[in-house]
């Protein structure tokens, strides 16, 4: 006969047997506030990132615009559980005034999904914390808006009282801290970014140098005055002086691209530049060049540089903000040490609006006002690259390993998961 102290047992075990399952089967509800009417490097991110099949967690996406650019929208709806609007329900968009529609939009919207934790994305200003439901949980992911101006009530209030910030670089963190006077005991996490799985070559192979050819430089990125496009021309009218024969390809489009042109035809290197505008292939690009220029004003990451790594590009970069965390100087590339003050930019092709108030030094540990990367030296260390085919093939090798270890998007996944499980 069945005794009463084995059926206690039986039905003890069972019992933490079946809350043990509830609590590892359990879904992690996330709900993503996030900025989507654009497409650049945090939106295709996100885009990756959601569709990668995290276990027992499911996605909720709130966009803060009125729309979503429509390359992402095949992605957004494939990794979303449910798409919601922050300003806009259904069809009629809210107003900003009153203010309580968007308010009560926003609040009905939480109540809705019931969210364990509510991201938000790149937006320091945040929204009013008490629409949230009672247990759910909220994360700042800065990915370099700190370097631009808010609010400054606002993003205190937000930032100082969510539950974690996760950082992209640890230049991010230091902006947050040294700009914005955020409290050194909020819980950061620093999660560098990832190379986007389609991204990545198909064969890892290092580059030589033959010298059969053009040393080909590359840039690619958004013809803004931020990126400094005009110093890696200014550049390449040096090395030719010089008698080093190389070609620019840049990849891009943006406000700054007529000027560029301009200066192009000034400084006569029409047959020495090529402007490629929006390129789909990018794995081909970087194919095509030997190395790969960031000349930045301002950088949270770099993650195109991390991507032209990947496929055997060393990389010759400002040493400002995030960039020397993607970039080891003297190993899988160069981090130059902007010298110039910003008056001289119109002078070397460039534009004064719209630039940081402030960028990240590495060398003093401090934020400090912009500095243009003096296309003298610049120039000086593409020669050397030039010159020295032992140096470049051993950083080109360095630029692959780092950028298959360093920036490995299921490196990058799980760390994002352990984040989320101590919240």
């Amino acid at each position: 006969m069945c005794k009463i102290t084995d059926v206690w047992n039986l039905w003890f075990s069972y019992n933490a047997h079946f809350r043990l399952t509830l609590i590892m089967t359990k879904k992690n509800i996330i709900a993503h506030l996030i900025n989507l009417d654009n497409v650049a490097g945090v939106e295709r991110l996100y885009c990756e990132l959601i569709n990668a099949n995290l276990e027992n967690i499911e996605h909720h996406t709130i966009s803060s615009r009125n729309k979503i650019a429509k390359i992402l929208l095949k992605e957004i709806n494939t990794g979303s559980e449910t798409i919601h609007f922050e300003k806009k329900h259904n069809i009629f968009s809210l107003p900003k005034w009153p203010y309580f529609l968007r308010k009560r939009h926003l609040k009905n919207v939480l109540r809705k999904i019931s969210p364990t934790i509510i991201i938000v994305w790149n937006k320091p200003e945040g929204f009013d914390l008490s629409l949230m439901p009672s247990h759910t949980k909220t994360i700042y992911y800065e990915h370099g808006s700190a370097w631009n101006r808010h609010n400054k009530n606002k993003v205190h209030d937000f930032i100082n009282h969510v539950s974690g910030v996760i950082c992209n670089s640890s230049a991010s963190q230091k902006m947050l801290q040294l700009k914005w006077k955020i409290k050194t005991n909020t819980n950061y996490h620093i999660c560098l970014n990832a190379i986007r799985p389609h991204c990545v070559p198909s064969i890892f192979k290092a580059k030589t140098l033959p010298h059969t050819k053009p040393f080909n430089l590359g840039v690619a990125a958004r013809l803004i005055p931020l990126k400094g496009i005009c110093l890696a021309i200014q550049a390449i009218r040096e090395l030719k002086l010089r008698e080093i024969p190389c070609r620019l390809l840049i990849a891009g489009i943006g406000p700054e691209q007529k000027k560029l042109h301009l200066l192009t035809q000034q400084l006569n290197l029409e047959n020495d530049i090529q402007f490629c505008n929006l390129v789909d292939n990018m794995t081909e690009f970087y194919h095509q060049i030997d190395c790969f220029l960031c000349p930045s004003l301002r950088e949270p990451f770099g993650l195109v540089v991390a991507e032209a790594m990947a496929h055997g590009c060393p990389a010759i970069v400002s040493a400002i903000d995030g960039l020397p965390e993607v970039v080891t100087h003297g190993k899988n590339g160069f981090c130059i040490e902007p010298t110039l003050d910003v008056k001289q930019y119109i002078d070397l092709g460039g534009t004064e609006t719209k630039l940081p108030e402030y960028t990240y030094s590495t060398l003093f540990k401090k934020i400090i006002p912009p500095k243009l990367l003096n296309p003298v030296h610049l120039a000086d260390h593409i020669q050397r690259l030039y010159s020295e085919p032992a140096l470049f093939k051993k950083m080109s090798q360095e630029a692959i390993k780092s950028a298959k270890t360093q920036f490995n998007f299921d490196n990058y996944i799980r760390r994002f998961k352990n984040i989320l499980q101590q919240y």
